[in-house]
């Protein structure tokens, strides 16, 4: 499951946990750095706030570089610090995760 469709079926404000959180369980993380809450547990990337321009542009799409469905093009905001799956996560990654979290 990607990282979008994980926010489109969950509740994002706890699909996404604040770094202050995260450093909790890993100490000294920064934007970027990779970690691993449990064995099991998909590779998470640090991911820092800001804002990004997704989607293609019109130019791009009459192009050929991109595809209609990517249009359009807007400014994304991310508010706060957050913690992203490198890869799609399995479902015994977040089974792990899981359990990982209830037993603490």
């Amino acid at each position: 499951m990607s990282a979008h469709s994980f926010q489109k079926k969950t509740n994002t404000k706890t699909a996404r946990p604040r770094l202050s959180s995260l450093t909790r369980c890993v100490p000294g993380l920064k934007p970027k750095a990779a970690f691993r809450e449990c064995k099991n547990c998909p590779e998470m990337r640090v991911v820092p706030s800001g804002e990004f321009l997704m989607g293609s542009s019109k130019m791009d799409i009459d192009g050929g570089l991109a595809q209609a469905n990517e249009a359009p093009q807007h400014k994304v905001a991310v508010t706060q610090t957050v913690a992203v799956a490198r890869y799609e996560v399995t479902r015994d990654q977040f089974a792990a995760f899981i359990e990982e979290r209830l037993s603490a």
